[in-house]
């Protein structure tokens, strides 16, 4: 026996794709970082491991291996310390924050917060400097092999501002947080 649906309930039921966006930008606020870095990560050690096996045992070697790994490795550091930033993971001297109370912890952690941020915003600004001055000179990759790829080093360099924004919007996340976790008198 077929059930009449009606087409309210319906409407209301489906998962619109307002939803599914959300839900999707909510997976990867969560996990971007740990994607890239796995990604990175894999990558570069694939390049590296194909590169040893191919010098050891075959005598050869490829001229744009060593470079793309070490543009992976500026990419896997810059989504790496931004994942350091979401955890609060930064190396730094907390024996101050654990002599203080939380209310002067609350302000230590705010003033890190400002002092990083400022950090951030002139590394992407003198970091985009770089990249356009790359761009207007044209400036190419150093291996042959890249260079006939026509590799504009500005790609490269883009990890940096990329790295750092992604840190700017971890560290306005772990601001608000911060103060969400002082008002309820949870920040440890």
């Amino acid at each position: 026996m077929k059930k009449n649906v009606n087409s309210e309930d319906y409407n209301k039921n489906k998962p619109s794709m307002l939803n599914l966006l959300k839900r999707v930008f909510k997976f990867l606020d969560s996990k971007i970082e740990e994607y890239a870095i796995t990604v990175f990560y894999f990558s570069f050690t694939v390049i590296l491991l194909n590169e040893v096996i191919r010098r050891y045992f075959f005598a050869a070697s490829t001229d744009w291996s060593e470079e793309v790994a070490r543009f992976l490795f500026v990419f896997l550091v810059c989504f790496a310390a931004a994942y350091a930033v979401r955890e609060r993971g930064h190396l730094r001297i907390s024996i101050i924050d654990n002599l203080v109370s939380k209310k002067i912890k609350f302000y230590l952690y705010i003033f890190y917060d400002i002092c990083f941020l400022i950090l951030a915003v002139a590394i992407i600004y003198y970091s985009v400097q770089i990249m356009q001055l790359q761009i207007r000179t044209d400036t190419l990759a150093m291996s042959e092999s890249l260079r006939k790829l026509n590799l504009n080093m500005a790609y490269v360099y883009a990890a940096v501002p990329l790295g750092w924004a992604l840190m700017i919007y971890r560290l306005i996340q772990r601001f608000i947080l911060t103060i969400k976790e002082y008002k309820e008198g949870k920040l440890e």
